[in-house]
């Protein structure tokens, strides 16, 4: 039971990560396209950059990623989050570099 407890914690940690990422990844998306003339590479992002759909798109997902993830009780699937979770934040840090770079 104690350890069904720290799985669903742990579970529950990294789709909080995975949100997180997601809003920091279309904040700096949206900060590097308005004020460092970046482009949106993604071509299914990029005509959505600048409106409401980009939240919808890039919170709206994850969101659904973390209700997928709290009714799964697999071993598999806690495995992909983190991977997921492990890749996104690799990305991120890469991104918030770029914008760091270009800005000092």
């Amino acid at each position: 039971m104690q350890a069904r407890t720290a799985a669903r914690s742990t579970l529950t940690v990294l789709a909080v990560v995975l949100l997180g990422l997601s809003a920091i990844d279309l904040a700096i998306t949206e900060l590097a396209i308005r004020r460092l003339g970046a482009v949106e590479l993604n071509p299914l992002m990029e005509p959505l950059i600048g409106t409401p759909w980009a939240v919808v798109v890039k919170l709206g997902i994850p969101a659904l990623v973390v209700v997928t993830v709290h009714r799964a009780r697999s071993r598999l699937v806690a495995v992909a989050l983190a991977g997921t979770v492990a890749f996104y934040g690799t990305v991120s840090v890469v991104n918030v570099t770029q914008v760091l770079v270009e800005v000092a």
